[in-house]
């Protein structure tokens, strides 16, 4: 629901190139009710001062249009140290406002951990954590870190139209300029598919 979540955010703020939420879809619950809720994420990088303000912003203005109930996440995508908001508090006189989200950064778990849960989603976010090692480490170190992200996908039972996917997503997140590395992590991968 992209274009709708656009819909929120006014000309103005988005003129600034400040105010671009990152996600919002339509969640339907596994108990068999017929209720649905819609489930905002936003993905940040950085330390925004406002980030919990906006967070808010969007919170209210959903529930406004929609008049249903909204989930946020916040998945931090920075650095170990990144400032991650989990709330925004505003009080006044006698009015007050609390609103808490759910948080997650990439860092939450170790590698050893993302490797062995049974989520494509740890195996997302275990390559974000080596895209942050871009140019910081031989290319010859991430791609081995490409291909043991490759291998752990295949140790799960996915169809094959999902491990292109991911296979592909991989290739270019993980993106090693040296033609002879890229060579081999293909080579690799097509084995390992056999």
């Amino acid at each position: 629901m992209d274009k709708e979540l656009l819909d929120i955010i006014s000309d103005r703020e988005r003129k600034k190139g400040k105010c671009v939420a990152d996600l919002l879809v339509k969640v339907f619950l596994k108990d068999g009710t017929g209720r649905w809720i819609l489930m905002h994420t936003e993905i940040d990088g950085g330390n925004q001062e406002d980030f919990a303000y906006r967070l808010y912003q969007y919170h209210y203005r959903l529930l406004d249009r929609y008049r249903i109930p909204v989930e946020t996440i916040a998945v931090f995508t920075g650095e170990k140290k990144q400032r991650r908001p989990s709330e925004y508090w505003c009080q006044e006189i006698r009015t007050s406002v609390h609103f808490r989200y759910l948080t997650y950064q990439i860092f939450d778990h170790a590698e050893e951990e993302l490797l062995a849960m049974e989520n494509a989603f740890a195996l997302i976010v275990l390559a974000c954590q080596k895209a942050l090692l871009e140019d910081k480490v031989p290319d010859e170190e991430l791609g081995a870190d490409r291909l043991t992200i490759a291998k752990a996908l295949l140790r799960h039972n996915y169809d094959g139209d999902r491990i292109i996917s991911f296979f592909v997503f991989l290739k270019n997140f993980l993106f090693i300029d040296d033609k002879d590395i890229n060579r081999m992590f293909h080579r690799s991968f097509c084995f390992h598919r056999q």
